[in-house]
């Protein structure tokens, strides 16, 4: 049966048009991989999309959501090996990706968020914004809050006062009832978090304003996660901890 090559940290979004999981990219154990998969779930079928035109490069830990207003995702962010004499890397550019035609295109905005990779993002639809928090940057734990206005390309730094704690490889979603981006948990400097934050977004023209976040407290992945086996639990917390401890 055809299926992607065994890999970790691929950047993935499901496409409700199209009733597809979309992964790209991903680390196979020695090396960085580009390649560009779909997964049909009700037939369980893995196709792979041969691109063609610019793509992303290689790279794991990158970040992928799918913007419903124009029907693509948006990836951004990840690690691979262009630093200086092939050395690791973390990356800061932004791509667009339409999941009929399967063609790549590079957006350029005048400012980005800083290179990471493990961050927070979820996509409000209302305000066709596209919402970053944290991540692991440059030997250093994020704790910004950017958003990319997709009517213009354009990140915007949102100033938000006090802020989930600097984290990295946790959850986050958008609550479009609620109007909410929501983090929960990861891996910070104390170790593993597990609370959870909101933050109602604003208009794009207003994106300079103060935007507080809110801390919700109990943390939303005791109810994802009450049913998975102890071993699987474990194994994640082991792999949180390794990263968190540089190993």
């Amino acid at each position: 049966m055809n299926s992607p090559p065994a890999r970790s940290d691929s950047a993935a979004a499901y496409v409700p048009t199209t009733n597809t999981v979309v992964i790209y990219g991903g680390f196979s154990g020695t090396s960085y991989l580009g390649d560009l998969w779909t997964l049909d779930p009700g037939l369980g079928v893995w196709t792979q999309q041969h691109v063609t035109g610019p793509a992303p490069g290689p790279r794991a830990d990158g970040r992928m959501v799918y913007d419903s207003v124009a029907h693509e995702l948006v990836l951004f962010g990840g690690n691979d090996y262009s630093g200086p004499g092939l050395t690791f890397h973390h990356l800061a550019d932004t791509w667009v990706l339409d999941p009929t035609s399967y063609r790549w295109s590079e957006l350029s905005p005048l400012f980005s968020p800083p290179a990471r990779d493990y961050a927070f993002e979820g996509f409000d639809s209302r305000e066709n914004l596209v919402l970053l928090f944290g991540g692991f940057g440059d030997n250093v734990v994020l704790s910004d809050t950017w958003a990319l206005d997709l009517n213009t390309s354009c990140w915007t730094k949102l100033l938000t006062g006090p802020a989930p704690p600097a984290r990295y490889a946790g959850g986050a979603g958008y609550d479009p009832t609620d109007r909410l981006f929501l983090v929960t948990t990861g891996v910070g400097e104390p170790g593993l978090f597990n609370d959870t934050w909101a933050l109602e977004p604003i208009a794009p023209p207003a994106t300079t304003a103060f935007v507080p976040w809110t801390s919700l407290g109990l943390p939303l992945f005791l109810v994802a996660v009450a049913s998975l086996p102890v071993p699987l639990l474990v194994a994640a917390r082991r792999r949180a901890s390794r990263r968190a401890s540089g190993s």
